[in-house]
């Protein structure tokens, strides 16, 4: 059951964070192409938001609970 567990949090986490920093590249205008949204900074905060959760996701999933006293 561990496995499956962390196979959907690797699979939360990295599909949520490499679109995420692709989003924030283009926005910002550093990964180029022919997107729409290259250069728009709608895209940068959608792309932060992304990278942002998958890092939460990825922080509260490897948190050890705590010990009640």
């Amino acid at each position: 059951m561990k496995a499956v567990k962390f196979a959907a949090i690797a699979f939360s986490v990295v599909f949520l964070m490499l679109p995420g920093l692709v989003f924030t590249l283009q926005g910002a205008n550093i990964l180029r192409g022919s997107s729409f949204m290259v250069g728009d900074p709608l895209w940068i905060a959608i792309g932060l938001a992304m990278l942002i959760a998958g890092g939460a996701i990825f922080y509260f999933a490897n948190r050890k609970p705590r010990a009640d006293s």
